[in-house]
């Protein structure tokens, strides 16, 4: 994952459990931007093995990947 100065999120690799976060689970060589609803910019992210998680410019989260502990904090254990 790579995070711009302008807020654009890209994301690239192993993508078994939709870590990339571009919506499938195929592998990615090279960079695919992340698209945020609402076009909001992202500010932070954070990175696990299998999971991201990213802060917008409005204080909303996001998350995705591997979530069979929880770890994307959505309140169930599955991936999204």
């Amino acid at each position: 994952m790579a995070l711009t100065s302008d807020g654009n999120l890209y994301g690239w690799g192993w993508n078994k459990f939709g870590q990339v976060g571009v919506g499938d689970n195929i592998d990615h060589c090279s960079p695919v931007q992340v698209k945020i609803p609402l076009d909001q910019k992202v500010v932070q992210i954070s990175c696990g093995w299998r999971h991201t998680l990213a802060v917008t410019e409005r204080q909303n989260v996001f998350s995705w990947g591997r979530g069979t502990n929880g770890q994307l904090g959505h309140g169930e254990s599955m991936d999204r």
